[in-house]
Formats: structure tokens, C-alpha cells, sequence
């Protein structure tokens, strides 16, 4: 029975996590769709998906279709492409119908770029929508420490080069070869970029102080400095009744800055200096409101989790809002397309970047996590879809809006030929780089994946 509880939740992770990639793909497309027809245009095809139908429909001249292959979609509008494009789409369609028998009217520059703009827009906004239901379903995150800049340092794992090297919980990290951090995400993007980052850090009010140290390849093929986890504050959001915690003064929302003086970098970090102090009495450092107290407790051992313990909760991390989570999910990938760019970057930049196979698989993963999880990665793939499908390239949306701006300054179109070639070079482009990466993926990411070979984490939830 447990076997079969298994394959059935895989398999139930795996259709979330094509009906997930399809409402991504749903709402770009319909971006396009609804702009299409508010601008008066002809809409003869509205697919989710490439290649052979699923299923299609025909209504009021119009087919829709679910694809074979669900990576991408697309909304074929005769009168955004050129000319000779149009009346092969024209032939095509109305081989046995002569619904049109008329040659299309020209559509203004404008409208061409309003509706290239839309498919980017409905990613926009359903991202937006997902980051509003994570605020709400989590709440805001508690407010960081002013006290300093860049990003806090959670935990050092023993045995490594960071331990080594002195970095412990609770130092920040200022800066990564000079660039500055404000986000752990920013944090792990930066020093992937590099075999042996250089980090600035600082510990309390001491000057920063820079530490070389290399990064290895680790979950999911990423880049990382191992041994190095994510800060958090240590906000209190309940006290058990007759516990140690509630027998020391401890209240709701106290949020416990050092234990015996050594300055807290995460909630793991606490319940592990906790466990190591059966019987012992610590001291807590506590801010209440404006007011600072140290506050004497002894942990007890736990008949139940069998360490020592004070009898606190903590809150949750919560999300940020979530005009705030949209810009740290565009962020990587702004970095990431610079670095694209950056001889010195440039070779690890191309290791980072996920073919569709990855793409699946980690929105799979995301979906075996939780619902919240895989809403999360949703958001931040819809965002990366808006951010990518606006870049200058001819295939691409944004390829239609530079070649309606250039049509705009320079009053005349490109010329039907030259338009072309350059969709069909950067179509060809296109389906070698996807078919590259998801050589890539099956023949480097997915086998270390069913092998089991990703490296073990801290389990924050102990």
C-alpha cells in the first residue's frame, strides 16, 4: 500500500505540475488573445502547446487547441506577420473554408505593440496575484534588523571551508567580488558566478573583512559555497504552558537576539546551541518593544523530540509584499542576463541556465513540497517568462515590439525579406539552444536526481 501511495502522489505532482505550466502558458497567451481582438485584429489560432493537437475546437473562425508538447503556445495573428507570411497563414487556413477571400488590413503600429506587450503583461499580473495569496497565506515577514547591511548568515556547518575560514552564524555578508548583497538568493547568484568568490563580511561592529572560499556544485546542479545557510530572526510566537520559557518571562512576539552573548543568526541556529545545553542555564538576550532584557531560562529535556528544549514556537518567515516579491524574482534574472554578457561570468552563467526538462522538474519538485511551494515557483517562473519574452530578439515578443518602434521612427517597415530571415535564424537558434538544454538536463541534472546524489540540507523544521 505504500508503494501505491507513492506512485500516486508522484503522478499527482506531476499533473499539478503541467496544469501549473499550463496556466503559465494560458495566461501569456491570453494576454495576447483578449488584446488582439479589444484592437479589432484576426485571431486564427489559439494553441496551449506546440506540435500535433490533443484536442481542438473551431468557433467563429477561430481554432483552439491543446498541443502535444506543452512547452510555450502561441496566438497565430495573420496581420503581425509580414506580408508574404500572411497569405501563406491565409492559404493555410482557408484551403476549404474562403472565409476570407479579402486581403487583410494593415494594423497600426501601435496596436502591434500593445498586443506584444499583453502576453508579458497576463505573466505580470498572475504573478502578482500569487504573490498576494503567499502575503496573505503567510503574512508579512518580521522586519529585519536595521542594525546593519547585507545579508545575515543563519547557520555554518562544521568541517567546512566557511567554518575554516571563522565564518559563523550571525556574521553578514556585505558584498561578493565587490558587488554589494541585500537578498540570500542575490547572495548564491553572485558567488555561483565565480570558482572562488571573494566575500566581505563582517561580524557585529567590527570592520568587514574579506574571505576567499569555493564553491562546489550542489542541489539541482547549483553553484554554492557549502555550509552556509540563510539567516532569519528569532521571533517568538507562542510559549508552551509550564515550560521553561513560560516559567522565565518569555512572551509572544519577544524577539531573542544572543544566547550567553553570542549573537543569534537564525532559529536553527538557536535550537542547536539550545540542545547543547541540557540542564545549563543560558541567558537570552531579548528586545520587547524599545525595551532590551536578559532573561535566564534552563532547557529541559523533551521526553518527545529527546534534546533539550525551552518551550517556545517561532513565528513563521513569512513573505514579503508583494510588489517586493516580484522585484527580488526579476532581480536574478536581470544578473543573470548581465553576467551573460561578462567575459569573466560568462562560462558560469551558461551553467546556470535550465532547459525545459529542468523547468518541469523543478516545478514537479515544488509541487511535491506543498501548494504554497509550488505557487511560489509559479510566480517566479512567470516572471522570468515576462522578463525573457521582452528581450530584442526577432522570435521573440519583443523582437515584434523593436521592429514596430523601428517602423515608427523610421516610417516605413522592415522589408518583408529581410524580416524573415531573421525569424527563421533565430527560430532555428531558438530550437537548437531547447534542444541543447534538454540534452543538458537529461544527461547531466535528471539522472543525479533519481540517483539520490543531491547533497543533504538542515532540516529547519526539527
Amino acid at each position: 500500500m505504500e508503494s501505491i501511495s507513492t506512485i500516486l502522489i508522484i503522478v499527482l505532482s506531476v499533473i499539478g505540475a503541467f496544469l501549473l505550466l499550463g496556466l503559465t502558458i494560458l495566461v501569456h497567451e491570453f494576454g495576447h488573445y483578449i488584446s488582439a481582438r479589444l484592437c479589432g485584429m484576426v485571431v486564427d489560432v489559439f494553441s496551449i502547446g506546440f506540435g500535433p493537437a490533443l484536442w481542438q475546437t473551431k468557433r467563429n473562425g477561430i481554432t483552439y487547441k491543446i498541443a502535444a508538447i506543452p512547452f510555450g503556445g502561441y496566438v497565430a495573428l495573420p496581420q503581425m506577420e509580414p506580408p508574404s507570411a500572411e497569405r501563406r497563414e491565409q492559404e493555410a487556413n482557408q484551403e476549404n473554408s474562403g472565409e476570407r477571400s479579402e486581403p487583410l488590413p494593415p494594423v497600426a503600429t501601435w496596436k502591434r505593440i500593445v498586443v506584444s506587450l499583453a502576453g508579458a503583461t497576463g505573466n505580470v499580473i498572475l504573478a502578482l496575484i500569487l504573490a498576494w495569496l503567499a502575503w496573505t497565506f503567510y503574512g508579512a515577514a518580521p522586519a529585519a534588523d536595521p542594525s546593519g547591511e547585507g545579508v545575515v548568515i543563519g547557520m555554518v556547518q562544521e568541517n567546512t571551508a566557511a567554518y575554516d575560514a571563522g565564518l559563523r552564524a550571525a556574521d553578514r555578508i556585505l558584498s561578493v567580488n565587490g558587488e554589494r548583497v541585500s537578498s540570500w538568493t542575490g547572495f548564491i547568484q553572485v558567488a555561483a558566478l565565480s570558482e572562488e568568490p571573494v566575500l566581505t563580511v563582517q561580524r557585529g561592529v567590527d570592520a568587514p573583512q574579506q574571505v576567499t572560499l569555493p564553491t562546489e556544485k550542489m542541489d539541482f546542479d547549483i553553484q554554492m559555497i557549502p555550509g552556509l545557510y540563510p539567516g532569519g530572526p528569532c521571533v517568538v510566537r507562542s510559549v508552551q504552558p509550564e515550560s521553561p520559557a513560560e516559567a522565565a518571562g518569555i512572551l509572544r512576539n519577544d524577539r531573542i537576539l544572543a544566547l550567553d552573548g553570542i549573537p543569534l543568526g537564525s532559529p536553527i541556529h538557536m535550537i542547536t546551541l539550545i540542545s547543547e545545553r541540557d540542564g545549563q542555564e543560558v541567558v537570552l538576550t531579548v528586545q520587547r518593544k524599545k525595551e532590551t532584557l536578559e532573561i535566564a531560562v534552563v532547557p529541559e529535556m523533551h521526553p518527545v523530540f529527546e534534546r533539550p528544549l525551552i518551550g517556545i514556537e517561532f513565528a513563521e518567515e513569512g513573505v514579503p509584499r508583494p510588489l517586493t516579491q516580484l522585484r527580488n524574482d526579476a532581480a536574478p534574472v536581470f544578473r543573470l542576463l548581465t553576467a551573460l554578457f561578462r567575459r569573466t561570468e560568462r562560462r558560469e552563467a551558461t551553467r546556470g541556465v535550465g532547459g525545459p526538462v529542468t523547468v518541469l522538474t523543478m516545478l514537479w519538485l515544488q509541487v511535491s513540497a506543498g501548494l504554497m511551494s509550488a505557487l511560489t515557483f509559479t510566480r517566479f517562473l512567470n516572471i522570468n517568462l515576462a522578463i525573457i519574452n521582452l528581450l530584442p530578439i526577432p522570435i521573440l515578443d519583443g523582437g515584434h515590439i523593436m521592429f514596430a518602434l523601428f517602423e515608427m521612427i523610421t516610417r516605413r517597415r522592415v522589408h518583408p525579406r529581410v524580416l524573415h530571415a531573421l525569424l527563421h535564424v533565430f527560430a532555428v537558434l531558438l530550437i537548437a539552444l531547447m534542444l541543447l538544454l534538454t540534452f543538458r538536463d537529461v544527461t547531466q541534472f535528471i539522472p543525479r536526481l533519481w540517483r539520490g546524489e543531491q547533497n543533504t540540507t538542515l532540516n529547519e523544521d526539527e
